[in-house]
């Protein structure tokens, strides 16, 4: 991990899990506004990122992440309009990774892949840095 990242946000990697999943995001696809945060993950998730891998040129438009510029409390229904609130698009740029707190309010903006051809598709790895989870506790064999 880059130590501007540590520095930046402020999360230590040592003693962390990580957690991903890949995604595919096809013509007309999106992800509504959310917050990476559960009742079952909110306690662990530290740190949320997104790595980008696509074939290129890039052969789809749009599918951009918006990162709202405020990381905000859960439950934030009440917490102005969503069109007062500022944020950041970064472009899914091939082998490029955004790093950004769980509790932002984040969405894939629609994606528009003219040949709909699933090998075309915005891929992306999205993942957290965890803390270790309690229920393995005593089976950790570092030191």
């Amino acid at each position: 991990m880059r130590p501007w990242c540590v520095t930046d946000i402020t999360v230590r990697p040592l003693r962390t899990e990580p957690s991903y999943s890949l995604n595919a995001h096809n013509d007309g696809d999106f992800y509504r506004p959310h917050q990476d945060t559960s009742a079952e993950f909110a306690p662990r998730r530290l740190l949320t990122f997104v790595y980008y891998l696509h074939r290129t040129p890039r052969p789809f438009d749009g599918g951009e992440l918006r990162v709202l510029d405020a990381a905000l409390p859960l439950h934030t229904e009440t917490a102005g309009k969503w069109q007062e609130r500022t944020w950041r698009d970064w472009e899914p740029e091939h082998d490029g990774i955004v790093f950004f707190l769980p509790t932002a309010w984040h969405e894939v903006r629609p994606d528009s892949c003219r040949s709909k051809q699933h090998a075309d598709s915005r891929f992306a790895i999205n993942g957290w840095l965890c803390s270790p989870d309690p229920a393995n506790r005593g089976n950790d064999a570092s030191p």
